[in-house]
């Protein structure tokens, strides 16, 4: 196999994009269950009260 400037095959894009398109139904049903989706809402909830209580301690 010769280098390419890119540096990724052709081969390795379609085995990629032949995976992805074979497990994208998996991923969205998976994704989209009610569990994980209050996860995420939980998770950035979480997330955005800590860095709005970092900016409220003072600087040292």
């Amino acid at each position: 196999m010769t280098p390419r400037s890119a540096g990724t095959s052709l081969e390795a894009n379609l085995k990629h994009i032949t995976v992805t398109l074979a497990t994208k139904d998996t991923v969205w049903e998976v994704y989209l269950d009610p569990k994980w989706a209050r996860q995420r809402l939980y998770g950035a909830q979480e997330e955005r009260w800590s860095s709005s209580s970092k900016s409220l301690e003072p600087a040292a």
